[in-house]
């Protein structure tokens, strides 16, 4: 790792930049986007602090500051317990508490997300088509195309273009419908 951060520093030095290390990040140095106000040799080191650190284009942090901040956190969330606190100092611990979660998160390794994925049109049609006839039973209207394709989410296009077994599903459900009306009403 210090073979690592050596290297990088001098292929930093070898391009203009300067790399200031501490316990709580990197500083990529550029006098232009300083925030310590520092000169053109480097960072200012009466003015480098986390809090001005943190604020600042230059920074950087990785995994290995993410214990640093979580302690920061942790010291500002027991002060904060703490009886009787001016405003002003309760604003301040807040502020830093604040910074000390917002940097702890940036210096979570990123994980890709898991992708779930969504269901197909076809999915979608189905399990629509499975809900319909379900509670057809319990109301009158009659399951119909634009109700299951605006329920799947899906265009009746696609469903006459590219789902014919749902389609004819739907219309069997439907001659079955026909059927038990006109038994009811016979019989």
């Amino acid at each position: 790792m210090k073979q690592d951060l050596k290297r990088y520093a001098r292929m930093l030095a070898d391009s203009g930049l300067t790399l200031g290390v501490c316990d709580w990040g990197f500083c990529v140095y550029r006098q232009e986007h300083s925030a310590c106000f520092g000169s053109t040799t480097g960072p200012n080191p009466l003015r480098r602090e986390p809090s001005t650190c943190a604020s600042c284009r230059n920074f950087a942090v990785s995994a290995q500051h993410r214990a640093y901040w979580l302690e920061q956190a942790r010291r500002h969330e027991a002060f904060l317990n703490e009886p009787a606190l001016p405003t002003q100092t309760l604003k301040i611990a807040r502020e830093r508490l604040k910074e000390a979660l917002a940097m702890s998160v940036r210096s979570t390794p990123h994980r890709r997300p898991r992708v779930v994925p969504a269901p197909s049109p076809a999915d979608r049609l189905r399990q629509a088509l499975e809900t319909l006839t379900a509670s057809a039973s319990d109301r009158p209207e009659r399951v119909t195309v634009s109700a299951l394709c605006q329920l799947a989410n899906v265009s009746r296009n696609s469903l006459y273009r590219y789902h014919p077994d749902v389609l004819r599903a739907v219309r069997e459900h439907q001659g079955r419908e026909v059927s038990a009306a006109s038994l009811a009403s016979s019989g």
